[in-house]
């Protein structure tokens, strides 16, 4: 399963996320990225962003994340 969605209201701040089977990745509008393996932490605790054994995970899901807010918006996104 593959999707990206667009999460913001007047409370949080907005943010893009994106779920691969177990991973999820997360985009501020600072440039913050978060990565997570939610099967061995679900509660989101271990940001792996840094860790160079999901580097390769997260440059892809960086660009899938690109290609789907191109196809949607026609837009360029900042990440």
């Amino acid at each position: 399963m593959l999707y990206a969605k667009e999460i913001g209201d007047k409370q949080h701040e907005r943010y893009w996320g994106m779920d691969r089977l177990l991973v999820r990745m997360m985009t501020r509008p600072k440039g913050d990225v978060d990565l997570y393996n939610l099967q061995d932490d679900p509660y989101e605790q271990h940001d792996l962003a840094d860790d160079p054994q999901y580097r390769e995970i997260l440059s892809e899901f960086k660009e899938q994340v690109l290609q789907w807010w191109e196809k949607t918006s026609g837009r360029t996104l900042e990440m």
